[in-house]
């Protein structure tokens, strides 16, 4: 997830060289302090390899602004084994499958 802050003056115009402060409560930013590129721009991605809801923060000048809640959740990587290709009809004879499911945020 990527954040971009805009800073702008208040005739509307971009604030560049500006010191912008971010933080969030789940997962890891790029980027903790930026400062406004020529575009009055300053970005940072977020990363979580854990499930749940983060909540990111960006602090300018003395004002904080919240962005909205942004939810992770977890991708299973799934394999599947069988013991053999084939079994008979006999009623007894089977075939064994394994599913194995792991977390591939980890």
């Amino acid at each position: 997830m990527t954040y971009i802050v805009t800073v702008k003056n208040a005739r509307n115009l971009p604030v560049a060289g500006q010191a912008v402060s971010l933080n969030t409560n789940l997962g890891t930013l790029s980027a903790q302090s930026s400062t406004t590129d020529a575009n009055g721009q300053a970005q940072a991605k977020l990363y979580s390899r854990t499930d749940g809801f983060a909540t990111v923060t960006a602090n300018v000048v003395e004002q904080t602004l919240t962005a909205p809640v942004v939810e992770f959740t977890a991708v299973y990587n799934m394999t599947l084994a069988y013991d053999k290709q084939s079994a008979s009809s006999d009623g007894v004879d089977a075939i064994t499958f394994t599913l194995t499911a792991t977390n591939g945020n980890r």
